[in-house]
């Protein structure tokens, strides 16, 4: 499993940051032993992300389950998550992207439910996800892939900012979904 656990007992590693994260059962004793890895130095953050472009070809790119997903990792060169509530999302933190490297982000995906998807961001100064740095695009939810556009490049929280945190809702409007997503891309 990869991806960040959300339940007691769960577990996954993390091969970009090289990590092992448990979520102990609430009650008892825990052993968790680990053979047959070397150990490697700290890092438990992604690196720096300084453009939008994730192809998620081996790994997450440093994208991670918030909300609502109970299934979160990389499959056949994509994202795949299985959303368990209405209002999943997955986030990468740790960015420094020219807000005016992009006018547009594109994104790849296919889903099986839902009516649109949101795009959050945060920039250097505000460093919580807000309404006013929010777009929402409608989306089919038929299983196939389909590009959906999301227009940021007018946006006045978006034009000439730092982007330092991005945050995906890839369906709302449905209870549950199996979402894959080939890829995310700005565009000028």
């Amino acid at each position: 499993m990869q991806g960040n656990p959300a339940k007691p007992g769960e577990w996954s590693y993390d091969p970009e940051t090289k990590t092992v994260v448990a979520f102990p059962e609430p009650a008892g004793t825990v052993e968790l032993r680990v053979v047959g890895i070397q150990p490697v130095e700290p890092g438990f953050t992604p690196g720096e992300k300084t453009t939008l472009k994730f192809e998620f070809e081996s790994t997450l790119e440093g994208w991670q389950r918030q909300h609502d997903i109970a299934v979160f990792d990389q499959r056949g060169g994509m994202v795949y998550l299985e959303a368990d509530g209405g209002d999943p999302y997955m986030g990468r933190s740790f960015c420094r992207i020219p807000g005016d490297s992009a006018d547009r982000i594109r994104v790849r995906l296919a889903s099986t439910a839902g009516t649109g998807i949101q795009f959050f961001w945060t920039i250097d100064g505000e460093p919580n996800m807000a309404e006013d740095k929010r777009i929402d695009v409608p989306m089919t939810a038929d299983n196939q892939f389909h590009e959906i556009v999301i227009p940021v490049g007018d946006h006045p929280k978006w034009r000439g900012q730092t982007i330092t945190a991005i945050r995906l809702d890839p369906m709302a409007g449905a209870p549950k979904a199996t979402v894959r997503i080939d890829w995310i891309r700005g565009e000028k």
